[in-house]
């Protein structure tokens, strides 16, 4: 029975953790790309 219940919760918590990690990736990229972005924006003043 143990080993029956290991099994299904194996991969469904292994589905969740990369779940977890794209959704983490995504967040970081959109700030990452919201901090370039802004600093485009200070660049484009500066010349101006």
């Amino acid at each position: 029975m143990s080993g029956k219940n290991n099994f299904n919760d194996g991969p469904i918590a292994w589905h969740w953790t990369e779940t977890e990690v794209s959704i983490d990736l995504i967040l970081r990229k959109s700030a990452a790309v919201r901090r370039i972005r802004n600093k485009l924006k200070e660049n484009k003043r500066k010349h101006k």
